[in-house]
């Protein structure tokens, strides 16, 4: 345990030790290096001590209760042990953060108060409040507030992003009730000016309007109103108008003492819009505290109010108190609430009202989520990472060219302890549609449990965090599976020279394995056709918030790229770096996968390397009877031809540059027949048989010629890459196909599916499937 910080005081001395800052100020170090940024401040403030001294290892600048270190201190993930001693005997000591679980960290020991901080993945400003009785003495409060770090990303440039993104999709969905920390920014259009941290800043509009509120009881606007009366002579004391007073004579002089006469005597009155909104205002904020309180204690089990502290449900009970007393001021009592339809001078400017007014604006936003019963806080940056990705995978799919068909609208539920969350499943998605008529549902957070119809998972539920859900026009599905992880593996990088190593960030392993476990644990059911089980994942892969330099031509850079091309398993370093290069990679991948250009979109996800491994001693195909025809090669013997000729040929060899490099072990292992073109005696050449795939073997020609010299029919010593097919026993053709071109080998060569190569006759009449892939 190293002392990062160290403050004297006249009551105590505070000490604040860690062991892992080394750890994580070295990681910080690099991704600032990376990006060409500098290192973050940290500013600590202690507040409630007059007179300080402070020790911390790097320099230091002191202001008023404020000490700013020239490099980071507090990180997160991190614990931090925290020690008060004492000078005096101490009569009590205790931690009031609303957070009981942090109080409950906390112990007093003799004069020594003592706990730990674990700062997890919540950003932001952590306030420590601690109050103190020394003996003899009145009792202390003191606060601590000091910033938690991130290491993996830029604060001030990759969070704002982070933000907006959600913001854009999801306005409140990064907000929870109750936090550790807390942190300022602005926010979206959407809300105007809106605090992370939604207690802190409630806070203190509460205590402004309070303040504004008793000073407008004390002097409450009133407005002079008419008051219309029926009274005897004797009982008018107001000035009368001058026919009043002539009637009135009249009367007396007749003796007519009865009569009365309409008066209007003005008085006034403290019943107008500005008072009846200022009830309105006080008895709103009142029943949105007690439905608070309700929300976060009265429906809470035991177990579930350990989370709160008694601090928090103690201020609540004190902001109600406090607005019951003044509900019970006589002149509001009189008074009917009612919510301002307009907006008048005296309630923009009378003192107390005015200020009253501007803080409802703000308030009201805070309090209409109660009455939609929502509670508002700050999420741990490992779920809004979380939820990042998932917006960013969205608009990826959307930069491609795909078109939003349907936006099912989102439900959100609350956890008990007020988290705003996505509702869960397929059924909450984005819908795209290609213009081939493929589907592309994108759901968060969908759970295959271990019961249904479609797609689940037999042993126990299954629920990763991004999932791509691809519906073809014959209703086949495949899905690919994302995992956000808010965390990344430094891996020394070996090399040649051993001054030239470095690290490399790499996802958690145990992420890597949760993606084999996706992969093999979700099934595709469908009870129409056999086989009635399929595996519909086809890739899944881990986004982590590592920094590589991303463009087009260096994806082969990404750590995991040759897992991601062999076996469909992999992950993807994804940052809001500066305009989106942190996405360049995860971009291209989802290019290459969704909008080939040489093959259409069904063919493209399932003609891939990943998608070809089956269980050993069995094939995995997606087309069931593709042929493949060619010729055989010029200057063979009579006997090589002869074979052919009648169908009895077991081996052929062909060069493997046939096909495109990246797909050659694709489209070979697709293949279920060869049909091998032949001259006749009178040089012309025709197919009259279909030779099934026993086997395929890959070998260089010289090793093939030393073991297949009888069956290759001629010698060629050459270290090119030939693939040898040995065959079954042949199929005759129901009628033979002619017209076969001899000028080019490689013009002889067409992908046919077999029922249409048993209905042709002519060659040059038959379309072949992949021409784009064949190198002719």
């Amino acid at each position: 345990m190293t002392t990062c910080v160290e403050i004297q005081c006249d009551d105590f001395e505070l000490s604040i030790e860690t062991s892992s800052n080394e750890k994580r100020l070295n990681v910080l170090r690099d991704m600032a290096y990376k990006r060409g940024i500098d290192l973050p401040k940290s500013t600590i403030y202690l507040n409630g001590v007059e007179n300080f001294a402070v020790n911390i290892p790097t320099d230091c600048e002191i202001k008023n209760n404020q000490f700013t270190a020239t490099q980071p201190i507090f990180f997160e993930n991190s614990e931090y042990a925290l020690c008060l001693i004492f000078k005096k005997k101490v009569v009590f000591a205790r931690s009031c953060h609303y957070h009981k679980i942090i109080n409950e960290k906390f112990h007093l020991k003799k004069n020594l108060f003592f706990g730990n901080i674990q700062t997890k993945n919540e950003l932001g400003w952590f306030i420590l409040p601690i109050e103190y009785q020394l003996e003899n003495e009145c009792v202390k409060k003191i606060e601590l507030k000091f910033e938690i770090l991130p290491t993996k990303i830029d604060l001030k440039a990759d969070l704002p992003e982070i933000y907006r993104t959600i913001d854009s999709e999801f306005p409140l969905l990064r907000f929870n009730f109750l936090g550790k920390t807390e942190q300022d920014t602005s926010e979206s259009k959407k809300r105007g000016n809106f605090p992370i941290f939604w207690l802190a800043h409630f806070r203190e509009l509460r205590e402004q309007l309070h303040r504004n509120l008793k000073l407008i009881i004390q002097q409450p606007h009133n407005r002079l109103r008419d008051n219309p009366k029926q009274l005897k002579a004797e009982r008018i004391k107001s000035k009368i108008s001058p026919r009043i007073v002539e009637k009135c004579m009249e009367h007396l002089k007749a003796g007519e003492y009865n009569h009365r006469y309409a008066v209007n005597q003005k008085y006034l009155s403290v019943d107008n819009a500005e008072n009846r909104f200022i009830k309105f205002v006080i008895n709103q904020t009142r029943k949105q505290l007690q439905q608070i309180n309700r929300h976060l204690f009265a429906d809470l089990s035991n177990d579930e109010e350990l989370d709160f502290s008694i601090f928090l449900k103690d201020d609540l009970n004190k902001w109600q108190i406090q607005l019951i007393k003044l509900e019970k001021y006589s002149f509001l009592n009189q008074l009917q609430a009612e919510p301002s339809g307009y907006t008048s001078l005296a309630l923009q400017q009378k003192s107390g009202y005015g200020q009253v007014y501007r803080i409802w604006q703000e308030m009201k936003y805070y309090l209409d989520f109660f009455i939609l019963n929502k509670k508002v806080s700050m999420k741990s940056i490992a779920e809004l990472y979380e939820i990042w990705c998932f917006i960013s995978v969205k608009n990826i799919i959307e930069q491609l060219g795909f078109k939003l068909k349907k936006q099912t609208k989102y439900k959100f539920k609350q956890g008990v302890l007020g988290n705003i969350e996505l509702s869960n499943g397929l059924n909450s998605a984005f819908v795209f549609e290609h213009h081939d008529g493929c589907e592309i549902r994108l759901a968060h957070e969908p759970i295959f449990r271990n019961y249904g119809k479609t797609l689940r998972s037999y042993s126990v539920n299954q629920k990763p965090d991004i999932v791509l859900e691809i519906t073809f026009p014959n209703k086949n599905k495949s899905i690919m599976v994302f995992d956000a992880k808010y965390r990344v593996e430094k891996k020394l990088n070996q090399s040649d020279d051993a001054e030239q190593e470095s690290s490399i960030d790499y996802a958690p392993e145990d992420a890597i394995n949760q993606m084999h476990r996706y992969r093999d644990a979700l099934i595709y059911q469908n009870e129409q056709r056999l086989p009635y089980k399929s595996r519909p994942v086809f890739g899944a892969y881990v986004l982590y918030p590592a920094l590589f330099e991303q463009n087009v031509e260096n994806s082969d850079n990404n750590p995991y790229a040759d897992t991601i091309r062999e076996i469909g398993i992999g992950a993807f370093p994804l940052l809001p770096a500066q305009n989106n290069q942190g996405a360049i990679w995860l971009t291209e991948f989802l290019r290459q996968k969704l909008t080939s250009q040489e093959l259409d979109f069904t063919d493209n996800l399932y003609l891939q390397e990943e998608t070809h491994i089956p269980y050993t001693g069995m094939q995995q195909r997606y087309h069931q009877n593709l042929v493949l025809t060619a010729r055989i090669g010029d200057n063979r013997s009579v006997d090589y031809i002869e074979k052919f000729r009648t169908g009895t040929t077991k081996y052929y060899h062909i060069k493997a540059d046939i096909f495109k490099p990246d797909v050659q072990n694709i489209l070979v292992s697709e293949l279920s027949y060869l049909a091998i073109a032949y001259p006749t005696d009178e040089n012309k050449w025709q197919i009259s048989h279909v030779y099934p795939i026993r086997t395929v073997k890959k070998s260089s020609r010289d090793n093939l010629q030393k073991n297949y010299a009888n069956e290759l029919g001629s010698e060629n010593y050459s270290q090119e890459s030939y693939y040898l097919f040995e065959f079954g026993e042949s199929v005759t053709l129901n009628q033979i196909i002619k017209n076969i071109p001899i000028d080019k080998f490689r013009k002889s060569l067409k992908l046919i599916p077999f029922g249409k190569l048993m209905l042709s006759s002519y060659f040059d009449e038959i379309d072949s499937l992949y021409e784009n892939l064949l190198q002719i």
